[in-house]
């Protein structure tokens, strides 16, 4: 007589009758994957009506400009490397994905600051010779500011997609979702609502980074010196999708 702990089993099956549930990967991962966009989309619409109601229609449109600017320098960075990189990494073993990741990652560290300390430099100069006033520059710097921290989180936001790292992509998005909110809510108690915003959206975008990063190198490590050679070979395939994100957006 089987207890009430027993599992029955079914006569030449060897299947229990009530065996627990087993939640598909690719269920869970897609689940999580579209809580992270409706995440995502609920902050952005959240953030923009917060300063289209509090904020003046100049400072509003600043932030709406610094985001925009944002999301088409993401997509571009997206269609360039994603689709090449996604497909190089199924081709390879674990240490030739440590190479590929590490090496894009060093190619991005390499190039972005360098790419923002002479964007820096020319806004600066800009100011000292009047043809910019402050409220103007600060703005621009920012939005430089906003540029480079976008960059960093959406890379590694792509790196946990890759890898299938849902929950990576999910806490992320979380973090950058709370700081950019969080920073709306401070920001229109501030004479320049639409600056302290965009810097709460860089602080968003480096802790987002920070957890995916994080996140994926508890799972599966990347080479932290590797070659950006890398770089040439994911750009030839890469053009192609770029060229299209640049036609839509034109």
């Amino acid at each position: 007589m089987p207890s009430d702990f027993d599992v029955q089993i079914l006569p030449g099956t060897g299947d229990a009758v009530n065996p627990p549930v087993r939640r598909s990967p690719l269920a869970v991962a897609l689940a999580k994957g579209v809580i992270s966009q409706v995440i995502l989309a609920a902050a952005n619409f959240a953030v923009t009506l917060i300063l289209l109601r509090y904020a003046s229609n100049d400072q509003y449109g600043c932030y709406v400009l610094v985001s925009s600017g944002v999301l088409i320098l993401t997509s571009l960075q997206g269609s360039l490397i994603g689709p090449a990189m996604v497909n190089r990494l199924a081709q390879l073993g674990l240490e030739g994905r440590a190479e590929l990741v590490g090496g894009l990652y060093a190619g991005q560290r390499r190039m972005l600051p360098r790419v923002f300390a002479f964007g820096a430099a020319f806004i600066v100069i800009l100011w000292f010779s009047h043809r910019l006033d402050s409220a103007t520059s600060c703005l621009a710097l920012v939005a430089l500011m906003s540029g480079w921290t976008g960059l960093y989180r959406q890379f590694f936001r792509m790196v946990s997609n890759a890898y299938r790292s849902a929950t990576a992509s999910l806490c992320g998005d979380l973090a950058y979702a709370a700081l950019l909110l969080g920073g709306a809510l401070i920001a229109i108690t501030t004479p320049t609502p639409a600056i302290v915003t965009l810097i709460f959206m860089s602080l968003g975008s480096i802790g987002s980074g920070l957890v995916n990063s994080r996140l994926q190198w508890r799972t599966e490590r990347w080479t932290i010196r590797a070659s950006p050679q890398v770089w040439r070979g994911i750009v030839k395939v890469g053009i192609w999708p770029a060229a299209g994100t640049v036609a839509f957006w034109a």
